[in-house]
């Protein structure tokens, strides 16, 4: 266990050292030529030899069709500007469709800190020079309590990867549901620092209580 503790003691102090400089961006000031869907829960920039990257997240409001259902969406875009021209290193959404119940769609706050939250953390812990980029998520369609579905997801460049479970779920001081999570093949094939970073990811941030 002490192993384990200074492993990820390691891990986290080599990962802050690498991290670029981000910069907040206001919506009013981000490139017209990268567009972004729904409202912005986090617009960031860095500089890389490359060019400027530019990282957005976003949610839809929750929509309501005539019967009642339910749909709300996730996005997220990584571009790169350097001079005139504009790459898209990768894209992604996420939704929940058609809930007839209560809609869980939302980024997870994964800074650890109360007054300054970030749902983004940058990495280089292979040291390649180019950062991993962490996104944590939950969805879930349900009118009971019971765990949501999450995802964990890292960018090496325009590779992803990704843990995908649940939540785990304390109810009290006895009952817990969910919890568990799958690698994709991406990530079983990831180094090890890479892996044991998503694992410490998916215990800190994975859990909901409810008294």
């Amino acid at each position: 266990m002490r192993f384990f503790l200074l492993l990820f003691t390691v891990l986290l102090s080599s990962s802050l050292a690498a991290q670029p400089a981000t910069r907040i961006v206001a919506p009013a000031s981000w490139p017209a030529a990268i567009p972004y869907k729904g409202q912005p829960v986090a617009l960031l920039t860095w500089q890389q030899p490359d060019g400027t990257h530019y990282l957005s997240l976003c949610s839809s409001s929750i929509t309501e069709d005539e019967e009642g259902s339910r749909s709300q969406y996730l996005y997220a875009l990584h571009a790169i500007v350097s001079g005139d021209s504009v790459a898209v290193v990768w894209k992604m959404q996420d939704y929940v469709q058609d809930c007839p119940v209560d809609v869980v769609c939302r980024w997870v706050d994964i800074s650890g800190k109360k007054t300054t939250p970030s749902f983004v953390q940058l990495t280089d812990l292979d040291s390649d020079g180019e950062p991993e980029i962490w996104l944590l998520y939950r969805t879930a369609c349900h009118g009971d309590v019971s765990p949501a579905d999450q995802k964990l997801l890292m960018y090496d460049g325009a590779q992803k990867h990704a843990l995908r479970g649940t939540t785990k779920l304390q109810v009290g001081s006895t009952l817990k549901m969910g919890g568990d999570y799958k690698a994709d093949a991406a990530m079983l094939a990831a180094p090890a620092a890479l892996r044991a970073r998503a694992s410490q990811l998916w215990q800190q941030f994975g859990s909901l209580k409810i008294e």
